[in-house]
């Protein structure tokens, strides 16, 4: 079973959130995922977004019994891209060691989840990014999209991204409070023309889960 890569189109999208989402869904489901925050970066000392899955996972009592830093192998202070942020620790980040220690989780996970660090081209190593990280472990990417205005330009210039790379990926709209009625007028009617389904976090959950299951 492939993993689940949860990427949007930038920061503060709502992959996090997703990710939440996600397990809460494939556990009623009847599967036993996992879900990791393989790096985070403003973690000043606590890795915030890893800390909520590791409750959830906890509480749904999915958890295996892994400790936070497991969940998140890698932290930063500095929140900014992983190799701007390691960098200024003197550090680099451990791709090699990442991908052993996710392939092995992939193991014991029905799915694994995995969120990433900002967007797809994000940068891990001066030449390597988020999308990289992804394509090595052959996942499904989940990509989140924004409802606001711009939102479709960023959404169209990721999908380029994983279309170059013949990567499988499913739409998810996740849409803040403020933005569900401009969406509606500014966005929904480019959305409504495309092949691709755009599924809607808020309300299609259920069928979103069966459909990823179905991809990997």
């Amino acid at each position: 079973m492939k993993p689940l890569f949860i990427s949007a189109t930038g920061t503060g999208v709502g992959k996090s959130y997703t990710t939440q989402k996600l397990l809460q869904s494939l556990h009623q489901s009847g599967r036993k995922p996992l879900a990791l925050k393989p790096i985070e970066t403003g973690a000043n000392p606590t890795p915030e977004d890893a800390l909520l899955h590791l409750q959830l996972m906890q509480k749904l009592q999915l958890d295996q019994g892994l400790s936070l830093e497991e969940i998140c192998l890698e932290r930063y202070k500095l929140p900014a891209s992983p190799w701007v942020s390691a960098k200024k620790e003197g550090r680099c980040v451990d791709v090699d060691h990442l991908l052993r220690r996710l392939l092995e989780f992939q193991k014991r996970s029905d799915p694994l989840l995995i969120e990433g660090a900002g967007g797809l081209l994000v940068p891990l190593l001066k030449e390597y990014f988020m999308i990289d990280l992804a394509e090595a472990l052959e996942a499904h990417m989940v990509l989140v999209i924004s409802g606001k205005l711009g939102g479709i330009n960023e959404a169209l210039l990721s999908l380029e991204a994983l279309q170059h790379r013949q990567m499988s990926y499913t739409l998810v709209l996740n849409l803040w409070e403020e933005e569900k009625r401009s969406f509606e007028e500014i966005s929904a009617p480019y959305w409504k023309e495309r092949p691709e389904r755009l599924f809607r976090l808020d309300s299609e959950l259920e069928e979103l889960t069966q459909t990823l299951l179905s991809a990997i």
